[in-house]
């Protein structure tokens, strides 16, 4: 297991960017050759670079190894290339929120998402992701996937999560761990800044050597 300190085209927000599962992870085109072998070393996962719907393939998007689903900003085309390049199912999801990966957080096991998408959507999501699909709220927000980020291993949560929250997350993603922490100095949005399996990471490069603790902690397998 390993975490590596990185910028994206000098920003730190690498989650929002990258779309990673256990398997595979989806790289925009146009990043260095440095950055896409960090993602493969780290994560131990195949890269893809794609050009596509969106650069912020991590906000507009939500997978695990079993397929993905998109925003509705997403082509026809954008579908066909994605689809193609991952020899998964892609779908998209005709819903008037388009920004996915915040919220949905999904693993191998289960995935959850926000109660504001409707039953069709998660009628989708279930069948695509192949998993059993919960919907949950924290009690001062409704975006459970850019507050979260979950792998194989364990789920890393807001601050600004209870206590029950987070034991109730850990349930709901079957996962041994689940545990409060940040990114890059303090930031509660952890899904933007980090990009994670649970091999490894790809942490903004203003995360602190504290945050660094408690992502290696909660998100990776025991050695």
């Amino acid at each position: 297991m390993s975490v590596e300190l990185q910028n994206i085209q000098n920003n730190p927000n690498v989650g929002a960017f990258v779309l990673a599962t256990e398997s595979f992870a989806l790289v925009p085109s146009g990043v260095s050759a440095n950055f896409l072998n960090s993602v493969k070393i780290n994560l131990n996962v195949k890269v893809h670079q794609v050009n596509t719907f969106s650069r912020i393939l991590g906000i507009l998007a939500a997978a695990n190894s079993n397929g993905i689903v998109v925003s509705s900003l997403a082509s026809n085309d954008d579908i066909r290339h994605l689809s193609t390049i991952t020899g998964l199912e892609v779908q998209r999801l005709e819903s008037q929120y388009y920004a996915l990966g915040n919220l949905i957080t999904a693993n191998e096991f289960a995935a959850v998402c926000s109660p504001t998408l409707d039953q069709k959507s998660i009628e989708i999501i279930e069948k695509v992701l192949d998993v059993p699909v919960c919907c949950y709220q924290f009690k001062f927000s409704d975006l459970i996937g850019s507050l979260t980020v979950t792998t194989n291993s364990g789920c890393l949560v807001s601050p600004e999560a209870l206590d029950e929250e987070v034991d109730h997350l850990k349930e709901l993603l079957q996962v041994r761990k689940a545990k409060i922490g940040t990114v890059n100095r303090g930031q509660i949005f952890v899904s933007a800044g980090i990009t994670a399996s649970s091999h490894g990471a790809l942490c903004g490069e203003d995360t602190t050597g504290l945050e660094i603790m408690r992502i290696s902690e909660t998100l990776f397998d025991s050695p």
